[in-house]
């Protein structure tokens, strides 16, 4: 989303709260669309400091993969790095380090070697006390 990556956080998580309903209308509340809504919704917010709402939003689109797409799917792997994210940033690094444990092995699984996810999840995960 172009607002989240210019900094615009509020206009960002407006125009997602907004995109999400449409796309559970359009696609179902159990479709992969609606998930990667969801998703995108949890990184605003999540920008925007409300952690609890942004762990809610990433744990109902991670449910939605699991069912949909299933555990081993780089989009999955995608929501557990955002999650992994949130916790790190609540001060939950073993939390955090669980979740890009298992992104990173779903990344490695699935990306080729060079894919900068794995690298991403690398740094963060070398990166923990």
């Amino acid at each position: 989303m172009a607002l989240h990556k210019d900094g615009k956080y509020s206009h960002a998580e407006l125009a997602a709260r907004r995109a999400v309903p449409k796309s559970g209308q359009q696609y179902g509340p159990a479709g992969q669309h609606y998930a990667a809504g969801l998703n995108q919704h949890g990184n605003c917010v999540q920008s925007l400091g409300a952690y609890s709402d942004a762990e809610g939003l990433y744990r109902e689109a991670l449910e939605i993969g699991r069912a949909t797409i299933g555990e081993g799917h780089p989009d999955y792997a995608t929501r557990l790095d955002n999650l992994a994210v949130l916790s790190h940033n609540q001060g939950k690094p073993e939390e955090a380090r669980a979740l890009w444990e298992q992104a990173l092995t779903i990344f490695k699984a699935t990306l080729p070697a060079d894919h900068p996810n794995i690298a991403d999840v690398q740094s963060s995960l070398d990166a923990l006390p």
